[in-house]
């Protein structure tokens, strides 16, 4: 007779050589159709990119970018996606706080000619991201694109290194959302713990 605890353990053997299996069969089934011609991209097996919601331009530009994604790595990937304040503070006891991109804005080491133009930028886009009469994405998404074009041209010619990054968050009055200190905080612990 079996226990419980090495049946518990032979099924979950089980399990994870089953997936180990499927995995290897999916990849397997991916690179033999890239072989006979049928898959000739990598955004052709990413599925997200299969959606009918999904709209590209220029599928070749799209292919070449994720290539480049796949090819640095996650060492060299970096992703600045707070500009709305999704995952900071907007305010703290009754004083506005900094959004990623406003830690960047309000920093001494940002030359005022930057301010100037960034704000010009500003007054002329955040009436239409802010509009409730033009609610339809299509109408409004080609102006929030323009928005971030503009905005992140000019902060490139600002000759801000990545060095000066924690001196300009030091300086900011940003501030994370409740919870996400410790969902970082773990994720860089799972992160290390796998690395």
């Amino acid at each position: 007779m079996i226990s419980s605890r090495t049946q518990n353990v032979i099924v979950w053997t089980a399990v994870g050589i089953g997936a180990v299996v499927a995995v290897s069969f999916a990849t397997t089934a991916i690179l033999r159709k890239r072989k006979r011609g049928k898959v000739k991209r990598v955004i052709d097996t990413v599925l997200e990119l299969q959606k009918p919601c999904v709209r590209m331009k220029d599928p070749e530009r799209v292919e070449e970018l994720v290539c480049k994604l796949i090819k640095g790595g996650p060492k060299k990937l970096q992703v600045v996606t707070d500009f709305d304040h999704t995952i900071s503070r907007s305010h703290l006891n009754g004083k506005a706080c900094c959004s990623t991109h406003g830690v960047l804005e309000c920093s001494s080491l940002i030359a005022q000619d930057y301010r100037v133009q960034a704000e010009k930028i500003h007054e002329k886009y955040y009436p239409i991201e802010i509009d409730p009469y033009m609610s339809n994405r299509r109408k409004k998404y080609p102006y929030m694109v323009e928005w971030y074009s503009k905005s992140h041209a000019i902060l490139v010619n600002c000759g801000i290194k990545k060095r000066d990054i924690p001196q300009l968050v030091v300086e900011s009055s940003i501030m994370l959302e409740g919870r996400l200190r410790v969902i970082l905080r773990d994720a860089a612990r799972t992160y290390k713990y796998r690395h």
